[in-house]
């Protein structure tokens, strides 16, 4: 019988190694994993809190989400992150062509908070958010990123990579979306403002109407919309401060109204007190014994007039509204500096 002792032992079972990945790739991954971790100490969003509107970094959303995880959009765009903290530790599943269900999850997960961005109209604000900033950006380009590199190494196909495309220039246009919901909501509570006050004898506060609120509306990139609006709500705001005063002796509102006939100087007329809890200022301030005068009532019948035409104006060069834009006439000095600056 022949001797065992030259028979070689069997060589140590080798990992099947199925889909390498390129050390390039990798990097790739790696890319999408610091972005996102910077993303986190970004300003994310503006959102409603006690104190009024603030700016939250996305750590404090995150924070927030994970603790929410239940409320729709807001909440479930914590798992993204779960799945962003779990990536690194799927890669050896995806070498051995593994890690389908888990590629397929997180993709699902990172589309979800695209709906923060582009909200169906008529939802509620999720997690009572404003404005979305740099960081929510940066972050939701990371976890798409991150996805679809997983897609694509479990499948190694290349138009898994054109999805990606797609999905990143969608999120690119969120914030021109993003305005035209704030250029919406404007435009309407303007108009509501414009329809009390409309009302004989029945005032409307300004509430919502402050420039303020639409600070952002620059990424919206159509001046003479953003004009026709900026001037409108001019006009609103014009109709509703003046609303007690009988006379207006603001000259700097006067020019606003260059189709009003304006009166003499009445020294035989008492000054009317400023209403009550407002100060004496502009057209709070009765000054027409000895300053020429508009009628409070033909003013605020004009300025409604104007807001009314600038306001569909702003709808039509937006595009919610179909027709041509109005010029109103006589064209006032503040109308020209607007609306010219805008065409050029």
């Amino acid at each position: 019988m022949a001797s065992t002792d030259s028979v070689p032992l069997a060589a140590p079972a080798k990992e099947n190694v199925v889909n390498p990945i390129p050390p390039l790739a990798l990097a790739l991954l790696s890319i999408c994993l610091l972005v996102w971790v910077i993303s986190l100490f970004l300003p994310a969003a503006t959102t409603m809190t006690w104190n009024g509107e603030q700016s939250s970094k996305g750590s404090d959303l995150a924070i927030a989400s994970a603790i929410f995880f239940w409320v729709p959009v807001f909440g479930w765009a914590s798992l993204a992150n779960v799945f962003m903290l779990i990536s690194p530790f799927e890669i050896k599943r995806v070498r051995r062509g593994k890690g389908r269900v888990f590629a397929c999850l997180f993709l699902l997960f990172a589309v979800i908070p695209m709906a923060i961005a582009f909200p169906v109209r008529g939802m509620l604000n999720p997690g009572e958010v404003r404005t979305l900033e740099t960081g929510f950006y940066v972050w939701q380009a990371s976890l798409l990123g991150a996805a679809n590199w997983f897609l694509w190494a479990v499948w190694r196909k290349s138009y898994v990579w054109l999805a990606g495309a797609l999905l990143l220039g969608l999120l690119t246009y969120a914030p021109t979306y993003q305005n035209r919901i704030r250029f919406r909501e404007i435009v309407e509570k303007t108009r509501g403002v414009i329809d009390t006050i409309g009302v004989s004898r029945k005032n409307a506060p300004i509430g919502d109407l402050n420039m303020a609120q639409y600070r952002d509306l620059w990424r919206l990139r159509n001046d003479p919309a953003r004009a026709e609006l900026v001037v409108a709500v001019d006009y609103t705001q014009n109709a509703v401060a003046c609303w007690d005063r009988e006379r207006i002796s603001d000259l700097n509102i006067a020019q606003m109204y260059p189709g009003l006939h304006l009166q003499p100087p009445d020294p035989s007329h008492t000054p009317q007190p400023p209403p009550s809890g407002r100060n004496a200022m502009g057209c709070l301030e009765d000054k027409s014994a000895t300053a020429p005068w508009y009628s409070g009532v033909e003013m605020r019948q004009e300025a409604l007039r104007r807001a009314t035409l600038h306001l569909a104006n702003a709808e039509v060069e937006i595009g919610l509204e179909s027709g041509s834009v109005q010029e109103p006439f006589p064209l006032s000095p503040h109308e020209s500096f607007f609306l010219n600056r805008a065409k050029h």
